[in-house]
């Protein structure tokens, strides 16, 4: 006598790798003020001549980053287009110049939060309106599922980063 099946069981299963992602959704969470580093403003992270992104990946889809030092407008609209290709995060700063800014630079801490992204390796590449073309891209490689939090530096010196 063998023993037939006489049903299934199920478990539901709501997180990685189990349901399926949609497309990877980058946006602006929040933004600093002009940072003045005369008048003693703590810096998040580092001195005003580095450039700068912190990371940290929850394992479950969310990629919280923070642009630390980003050079725009002193009065900017602040707006990014976020995209994930290739297993590359582009994250384009868009001056807000043209949209009635003022006429200076200022730093920034931007906060960025990414949903929907699978672990893995990626490249975080931004690319930022004010960069000088003798400064590094801020572009560097990290595996989330090996390293989930960490922070990656270049140095700057132009203005508005080394005054």
């Amino acid at each position: 006598i063998s023993a037939m099946p006489s049903g299934s069981d199920c478990i539901q299963r709501n997180h990685y790798p189990w349901h399926s992602f949609t497309e990877p959704d980058g946006r602006v969470v929040s933004a600093s003020d002009c940072k003045k580093f005369t008048d003693g403003y703590p810096p998040k992270f580092g001195p005003e001549d580095q450039d700068c992104i912190a990371y940290e990946y929850d394992g479950e889809g969310l990629l919280k980053l923070t642009h630390i030092n980003a050079g725009l407008n002193c009065c900017p609209v602040i707006v990014a287009d976020i995209e994930v290709v290739d297993g590359t995060i582009i994250i384009e700063e868009i001056d807000s110049l043209d949209n009635g800014g003022c006429d200076c630079l200022c730093l920034f801490d931007i906060d960025y939060e990414i949903t929907n992204l699978l672990p893995g390796e990626y490249t975080i590449k931004v690319i930022e309106p004010y960069r000088h073309h003798d400064d590094d891209i801020l572009e560097f490689t990290v595996n989330f599922v090996t390293t989930p939090t960490g922070s990656f530096c270049v140095p700057r010196s132009h203005y508005p980063w080394a005054q």
